[in-house]
């Protein structure tokens, strides 16, 4: 008689399913999320009277444990909101285009190295609420309604070969650093080249393949570029004190959130705060203009995903690894690569990470790992985890916003599809590289 468990995990991981579904047709996202964690609620209600392992689990534990994550999204929502009011992001937006002349393909550039280095000591998140708005008011002021959306999508890409460089760029990374022992260094030396690599790839790949066609690239106008040569920067600042003084709290949260990476979420809200008091905007009006439809979304996302992992669905992928790898540590770590990748390109890579640390400890103990192969198969498990940010929008909240700032600015090309469209050629091109890079590590690391 199959189990009672068994009938659970399957109700659970159809409503996951559906929710997936509900947003690849294009469906309110935050709706979907939650009228999904309502009905698990209900399932596990209803068989917490004859499943143990359902009564164990409570949902406001999972909102708990994500607090830290929301908070973060709030206080950077909250600080890109006050900018966009005191001109900050039209200056910026007006100095880079008087720096590349209006040249299409040098500010692509300069957008990308931007998204990629803040992600790198900040939040992926907090990349895209800076560079998003900057590249909507830039491509709009040159004229470039075509190549925008294609622009959003790469400085999203570009976020994920960023969350691989440093022990602070991720949450997942802060967790094999801990589980794994793979050191700060270890981070800089091992995967820092693949990182490198993948952004160059990724720059080459939209340039190539969309930003070539259509003339997507086309330069402005002669009269445009001569307007260009007058403007003055200034002009687009309503208030020069509160500028001033925005600019300077803005790079205090930025040198602050580096220094004390782990206090990000208190550093983010405070700094919030603090810009709102300063800036004089009215409170109401700043919360009101949130986006509170993604926050609600990841709050049922994260729900949904956590109860899996709870009842041990998520295990599965662990299971894996250690039975088809036969105790080898290279087939282990491309195993552990293309599942953790293919998971979280639809489930958080928090839980995942914590699924497959386990299994991977195993593993290390069973074959007797050297020093070196100990660190390949953490390698994967840190490639892995980030790349499925590559594959769909979800995969990360920061392609969650990215979405939602494109609809809010009206951006109607950029959607679930057209990111996939994107997405899906890129992340396998990411994958092969990363698998033929661990091949190599394998050689190296004896």
């Amino acid at each position: 008689m199959i189990p009672l468990l068994f009938w659970l995990d399957v109700a659970i991981l159809v409503v996951f399913l559906s929710v997936i579904v509900l947003i690849i047709l294009e469906k309110n996202r935050a709706f979907a999320a939650l009228l999904g964690t309502v009905i698990i609620v209900i399932i596990l209600l209803a068989w917490g009277i004859y499943v143990p392992q359902a009564q164990a689990i409570h949902v406001s534990e999972f909102i708990t444990e994500k607090i830290e994550l929301l908070s973060l999204i709030i206080g950077l929502m909250l600080i890109v909101t006050i900018l966009l009011e005191t001109g900050i992001f039209e200056f910026i937006a007006l100095k880079m285009i008087r720096l590349t002349k209006g040249r299409p393909f040098s500010l692509f550039l300069v957008f990308i190295l931007m998204t990629y280095g803040i992600s790198i000591i900040m939040e992926n998140i907090g990349a895209i609420l800076i560079i998003a708005p900057l590249t909507i008011t830039t491509c709009r002021i040159l004229k470039m309604r075509k190549a925008l959306p294609y622009f959003l999508v790469a400085e999203q890409l570009a976020t994920v070969p960023a969350g691989l460089v440093l022990e602070i760029s991720s949450i997942p990374n802060m967790i094999i650093a801990s589980e794994l022992n793979f050191a700060f260094f270890d981070f800089i030396v091992l995967i820092g080249p693949l990182s490198l690599i993948i952004v160059v790839v990724i720059i080459i790949y939209m340039k190539k393949f969309y930003l070539d066609k259509e003339d997507r690239l086309k330069m402005p106008s002669e009269n445009l570029r001569m307007y260009i040569d007058q403007w003055d920067e200034y002009s687009v600042v309503p208030n020069m004190s509160i500028f001033r003084g925005s600019a300077i709290i803005l790079g205090a949260i930025i040198v602050t959130l580096v220094i004390f990476h782990e206090y990000a979420y208190m550093i983010a809200l405070i700094g919030g705060l603090f810009l709102l008091i300063f800036s004089k905007q009215n409170i109401g009006e700043v919360l009101r203009k949130l986006d509170w439809v993604t926050l609600f979304f990841l709050i049922g996302v994260f729900i949904i995903v956590d109860t899996m992992n709870s009842l041990g669905i998520l295990s599965i992928i662990g299971v894996v690894v250690t039975m088809t790898s036969a105790g080898l540590i290279l087939p282990a770590s491309i195993l552990t690569l293309w599942l953790s990748g293919f998971t979280s390109a639809f489930v958080d890579n928090i839980p995942i990470t914590l699924t497959l640390t386990e299994p991977i400890k195993q593993i290390i103990s069973l074959t007797n790992a050297s020093f070196f192969k100990q660190k390949l198969i953490s390698s994967s498990l840190v490639i892995g985890a980030s790349l499925g940010g590559c594959f769909t929008p979800i995969g990360s909240p920061s392609g969650v916003l990215t979405l939602q700032i494109a609809k809010e600015r009206g951006i109607k090309e950029l959607d679930f599809k057209f990111f996939i469209k994107i997405g899906f050629i890129i992340t396998f091109i990411n994958f092969f590289l990363a698998t033929g890079y661990l091949v190599l590590l394998n050689f190296f690391l004896v």
